[in-house]
């Protein structure tokens, strides 16, 4: 019976300590998992700054591109446009190749 009373006195008396050892490991398990944590976002921050900045580039591209087209009518064919002009005699014949009998 003393051995009992014993073991539990010293159970008693290590409960302290014990709990302060586990209160020590939670708080570490913690704070590597906020480490962790702050890690990953930065990381993400990262790569959405990266993502967000190529999506701006882009969107300018495209902008640059419409102005572009809205600029210069689709499917106007300019160098036959000079060359009619500058050769009427076959503008006022339809005919926009040059015959070679000429």
């Amino acid at each position: 019976m003393k051995r009992k009373q014993l073991s539990y006195k010293a159970l008693i008396a290590l409960l302290p300590a014990l709990l302060v050892m586990h209160t020590a490991a939670a708080d570490e398990n913690i704070a590597a998992i906020r480490s962790e944590l702050d890690a990953l976002k930065t990381q993400y921050e990262t790569r959405i700054q990266a993502l967000e900045q190529r999506l701006n580039a882009a969107e300018q591209q495209l902008a640059r591109a419409q102005e572009q087209t809205s600029v210069e009518p689709a499917g106007t064919d300019y160098a036959r446009v000079d060359y009619v002009s500058a050769n009427n005699s076959y503008a006022a014949s339809g005919n926009l190749v040059p015959s070679l009998n000429h």
